[in-house]
């Protein structure tokens, strides 16, 4: 795992489940450090004494010293928690503080998410993802991305056995899914193997068939997933690549764009399937060029299933500004999002309008293509005009897409033959089907 150079907290009930004790030795050895306990009335101490509400509230600054996230092993825990009123007023009502007490409790396990809103029966304008079911066990992230907020203390379960017991009912309830996105708000690698959530996952999954889970990852630590020979292609291993400058500039926490790749080729010349997202492009001064180099380390010594893009999104002008420093990026981008400003207010993908977002996905789209003709290239979460853009370019459209984290794309990326809007039955793993229009 990670060295990280941070406090260990331990939910004090650890002992109470089989398998949570091996976990937390191994984590306690690598971080060379006893555990605090913790009990659920605690957790709103901690938040305030470790200021962990406040390094989630805002963007990290590549421009700033940014400390190790402390980590946190809790217990996963199902149903309603009787103190969870209690214990998020004492922490503040807003929804951030909420989400951050919910998940040291254990609460937040599985999701239904889909286009970013609760009517899973399709997809949303500025926003193209489909109906599944997301596993959490994990969250926060020590990478300090420049774009992102999930720092200050990663949680991470102990007992997953008993998870699994509800992760066993979520399957059988959901036959039309069958690829599950893990820990779409951390990143699995940072404490393996230590916290032995992926040789798990893969144990369990391989129980069904044709059922697999996805690793979204920015790391390099995957030495330990080389000796799982018997992976059977349950984890499909997906990274997140920025380009160099970026990578080197505002992901300072995590591996170089080239350590990544590197990662990605050892994972798939150990029979891995290997999906990689360009994601986020951030057009730095040098991103046309970067764009050639990034096609070069796409195809060098493997050949991904698939590559999907996404430019820098999720923030308005000012904050991109904040965030990031205007010399390093191409003039015409920030011209662009100022100009878009108004424009782009409401739209999940801003800073950048579709016609600069546009010029950026035809030029890395062309560079690839020179290498590889045939690879299946994609969008992830684009918009619904992109896609009829780019459709009779790419070979799909929103509907049909292989997709590298999608709820049907199976090792082999094949084409969607089915409306993935239409074949969402969702149902919770205590059996409530959830009818479009809600949310779970």
């Amino acid at each position: 795992m990670y060295r990280l150079k941070s406090k260990l907290y331990v939910h004090e009930d650890y002992t109470m489940f089989a398998d949570a004790p091996a976990r937390v030795e191994r984590i306690e050895s690598a971080m060379d450090q006893r555990a605090e306990r913790f009990g659920d009335m605690d957790v709103p101490d901690l938040i305030a004494e470790r200021g962990w509400l406040e390094r989630r509230s805002d963007l990290f600054s590549a421009f700033s010293e940014n400390p190790d996230p402390d980590v946190l092993l809790n217990l996963a825990s199902f149903g309603e928690h009787p103190n969870m009123a209690t214990l998020s007023k004492k922490v503040g009502m807003n929804g951030r503080a909420r989400g951050l007490v919910s998940q040291l409790l254990g609460l937040q396990n599985m999701t239904l998410v889909s286009s970013g809103n609760s009517d899973y029966r399709k997809p949303q304008r500025d926003h193209v993802c489909r109906p599944q079911w997301w596993l959490y066990t994990m969250d926060g992230c020590s990478h300090q991305c420049a774009y992102c907020g999930r720092g200050g203390v990663i949680s991470a379960k102990v007992n997953l056995q008993h998870y699994a017991q509800h992760l066993r009912k979520l399957v059988e309830n959901n036959p039309w899914q069958q690829v599950y996105l893990t820990n779409a708000n951390s990143d699995t690698p940072i404490l393996e193997p230590e916290i032995d959530h992926t040789r798990f996952l893969i144990d369990f999954f391989k129980q069904f068939d044709d059922r697999h889970f996805v690793v979204h990852t920015k790391s390099a630590n995957v030495d330990h997933l080389l000796e799982y020979t018997d992976h059977d292609q349950r984890a499909i291993m997906l990274w997140s690549i920025a380009t160099p400058s970026a990578a080197r500039i505002y992901e300072p926490g995590a591996p170089s764009t080239e350590e990544r790749f590197a990662a990605a080729r050892k994972c798939y010349q150990a029979g891995y399937p290997v999906r990689l997202k360009f994601k986020p492009i951030v057009p730095m001064k040098d991103w046309r060029q970067e764009a050639t180099t990034m096609a070069r380390l796409a195809f060098d010594g493997m050949r991904p299933e698939v590559i999907n893009l996404l430019t820098l999104a999720w923030m308005d002008v000012d904050t991109l500004r904040t965030a990031f420093d205007p010399e390093d990026l191409d003039p015409e981008a920030i011209e662009a999002a100022d100009a878009a400003a108004e424009q782009m207010a409401g739209d999940r993908l801003k800073p950048f309008p579709h016609d600069f977002r546009a010029k950026v996905y035809g030029h890395f789209i062309n560079e690839i293509r020179k290498i590889d003709p045939d690879v299946p290239i994609t969008f992830s979460t684009e918009s619904l005009d992109m896609w009829k853009q780019f459709g009779g370019r790419l070979g799909y459209n929103a509907s049909d897409y292989v997709c590298g984290c999608g709820p049907q794309c199976v090792p082999g990326c094949v084409r969607l033959k089915a409306d993935p809007w239409k074949m969402a039955e969702p149902v919770t793993w205590d059996g409530r089907k959830v009818e479009p229009g809600a949310s779970e």
